[in-house]
């Protein structure tokens, strides 16, 4: 079973352990053992009002005292090597301080990084850790790595939205990751959260069609409390899995996308897109079936409705490949003037291979070629369809109603079959 965080609006602590320990369904207990080292305790907040989870680590009064010399050791800066001998106090599985060390090692790789390319290398181990390496910091990267290595199954990752920013220690991050990041503006993600994701979850370009079994939601306290909670899914991918289908005789072993292959039977990963509008006129809405399929959509649809204060409008709904539906939906954006665009996931159950064979067919002394789109399952023919175009073409040149010139065509490919061979649809 994957867990599968949804970050497309930004990521912090407190709501990715609230997100995870709330779909989980799991006591904040085991989290308080982890961390009862660093001389804080697990404070969990249920939102009632989101029903959401937030995971903050509150203060206690061995915080004020003095540690080493030291008055604040939870905003006090560690090394790597520092932070490494201080996650050992921490009561972690082996397979969560495994997991955190490779995030503080991570998280020190994408600082030297930005430090090299001001002109300040320093050895990995010498590092400085401004927000990791904190009790704070800390507890928070064993926190979610305990979480992670109890889960039933991989933990993955939406791309990351992150605010750009002079410091960009969560960028860096998350360009030493296998996923991508974006940058948006007054969108904020966490440090912590950001090397947290980048050394313990795998990368999806989207969200997959999942049959699901829980749902967690994680408060957001650091930034806009009206802010949509964060989300992560649990469940089983539908159909073609994670985005892609099985690797086949004549692949490259890596699988291609099932939305790519044209024409094929089977599952495909789709989005469904749905937009009202009030304001659009006939003539847009109309060159929506042209500009659409240029941008990626499958297919449009434009239905009738009546929305708020009883105006007449239009519900626009387009079906597009998944890897598309971010082109398609800005696309649809432009052209209509929406405020939003909803995308709903979904996936062919059953979907015929699709071809278009050509046949000919005599109307007088005269033989016309008509194109028509068969659908076949196995050997089993399915549906055989007249283009349209072709059709009208030969009607205007005859004079026959289109349908009787359809028929013909339809008629040609059945009786000479699938197998292409010297009988022609004369006859008729």
């Amino acid at each position: 079973m994957a867990t599968i965080v949804d970050a497309r609006a930004g990521v912090g602590l407190p709501a990715l352990l609230g997100a995870l320990l709330d779909a989980a369904d799991r006591s904040p207990d085991r989290l308080a053992a982890v961390t009862a080292g660093l001389d804080g305790t697990v404070d969990v907040d249920r939102r009632a009002d989101q029903g959401a989870v937030a995971v903050r680590f509150a203060r206690t009064d061995a915080d004020a005292s003095d540690n080493e010399g030291d008055p604040h050791p939870r905003t006090r800066t560690r090394t790597l090597t520092d932070a490494l001998a201080t996650l050992d106090d921490c009561d972690c599985a082996d397979a969560a301080a495994d997991g955190a060390r490779s995030v503080l090692r991570l998280a020190a790789s994408a600082r030297q990084a930005r430090a090299g390319d001001d002109g300040d290398r320093r050895s990995l181990d010498a590092v400085s850790l401004p927000a990791l390496g904190t009790d704070r910091g800390l507890a928070g990267v064993a926190c979610v790595a305990e979480l992670v290595a109890a889960l039933d199954g991989p933990l993955l990752t939406t791309p990351v939205a992150v605010e750009p920013s002079p410091d960009r220690f969560a960028l860096a991050a998350a360009e030493h990751a296998d996923w991508a990041v974006h940058e948006v503006p007054s969108i904020t993600s966490g440090p912590v959260a950001v090397a947290a994701l980048a050394g313990l979850a795998d990368g999806v370009e989207r969200l997959p069609t999942l049959d699901l079994r829980a749902t967690g939601y994680g408060a957001r306290v650091d930034g806009d409390a009206e802010a949509d909670p964060l989300r992560v899914l649990c469940g089983e991918p539908v159909g073609v899995g994670l985005g892609r289908r099985p690797a086949t005789a004549g692949d490259d072993g890596a699988g291609t996308l099932a939305s790519d292959v044209v024409g094929d039977g089977g599952h495909a990963e789709l989005s469904v897109l749905e937009t009202t509008v009030d304001d659009a006129t006939s003539e847009v809405l109309g060159a929506l079936q042209e500009t659409l399929p240029d941008a990626g959509a499958v297919d449009v649809t434009v239905l009738p409705l009546t929305g708020k204060r009883s105006r007449p409008g239009h519900l626009v709904r387009v079906v597009a490949p998944s890897a598309e539906a971010d082109r398609v939906a800005r696309r649809l954006a432009r052209e209509t003037g929406t405020l939003g665009v909803l995308e709903l996931g979904a996936a062919h159950r059953y979907r015929p291979r699709r071809s278009v064979e050509t046949v000919t067919v005599t109307v007088g002394d005269e033989t016309y070629a008509v194109d028509v789109k068969v659908a076949t399952d196995g050997d089993e023919l399915v549906d055989v369809s007249a283009e349209f175009e072709d059709a009208l073409t030969v009607a205007r040149e005859t004079g026959d109603p289109v349908r009787a010139v359809q028929r013909r065509a339809e008629r040609a490919y059945r009786d000479r079959g699938p197998a292409a061979d010297d009988r022609s649809g004369a006859g008729e």
